[in-house]
């Protein structure tokens, strides 16, 4: 099967807006909760819990979303509860504090409230999925030590405090700090990434025309660049009559510029 080339693929739509108020530290309003931009401190804490609504919002229950919102608001004011948890394995002490918290600010008055929640989650990688992903590279723990080094790495010179690192910058700014320095160090495909809906999308059309042989668009309209396929030429009789007309149309119209 013929690859699809990365043009003729649309970019992942990036929420820009979305990501100036995040990065300026405008908070979402949640209920009646003022939860800002996430840090790289508040995702280590929904790491350590094991936080369903962070893994999958769609499948989760009520006191899930009131978790991830109660550590989104307070930060490194949950880290006390958080560490009762790690050690006693009970949700206890964290949902005396998250039942409270989702009361006080009327989270299940706000329909869209795990939507808005969710939305601050994802644009806090935009930046990071800017880039490309290592071949074989793994993390047990994403927002362990290890990314805590690399936040305060990035932030030197910019930030000397760590806790301010760690609990005040938006993890944002954080990939897009480290999008920076991966173009700077020369990293290539560096940018937006590529829509997944639409690789999918991209590649079921070019299956379908592969099993009757017909032209890809890229073959029509770059047929100096993509050759045709000896597979088209078997399925499909008119493959390579067609295919040269294009390709000598083409040519003769380069000669006219």
């Amino acid at each position: 099967m013929a690859s699809v080339p990365a043009s003729y693929i649309k970019n992942l739509e990036i929420d820009a807006d979305g990501e100036i108020l995040a990065i300026l530290g405008v908070p979402a309003i949640v209920g009646k909760a003022m939860i800002p931009a996430p840090s790289l401190g508040v995702f280590s804490l929904l790491e350590v819990i094991e936080s369903r609504f962070f893994i999958n919002p769609t499948d989760c229950d009520n006191i899930d979303f009131y978790r991830a919102a109660w550590i989104s608001y307070h930060a490194a004011r949950a880290v006390g509860p958080v560490a009762v948890y790690k050690a006693t394995r009970d949700f206890a002490l964290i949902d005396k504090h998250v039942i409270n918290f989702a009361a006080m600010h009327k989270l299940d008055d706000d329909p869209d409230g795990p939507a808005k929640l969710w939305e601050q989650y994802e644009i806090a990688f935009n930046g990071f999925n800017r880039i490309p992903k290592a071949a074989g590279a793994s993390e047990t723990h994403l927002f362990g030590a290890g990314g805590m080094a690399n936040v305060l790495a990035l932030a030197r010179g910019t930030i000397t405090n760590w806790r301010e690192a760690i609990w005040d910058m938006p993890l944002c700014l954080v990939g897009y700090m480290a999008a920076q320095r991966a173009l700077e160090n020369g990293v290539t495909g560096v940018g937006v990434p590529k829509d997944p809906a639409d690789i999918k999308k991209q590649l079921k059309e070019a299956r379908d025309r592969d099993e009757t042989g017909k032209l890809h668009p890229w073959q029509r309209e770059k047929p100096d660049i993509y050759p045709l396929y000896s597979y088209q030429i078997k399925l499909n009789p008119n493959a390579k009559d067609e295919y040269d007309r294009l390709k000598k149309d083409y040519l003769e119209g380069q000669k006219k510029k």
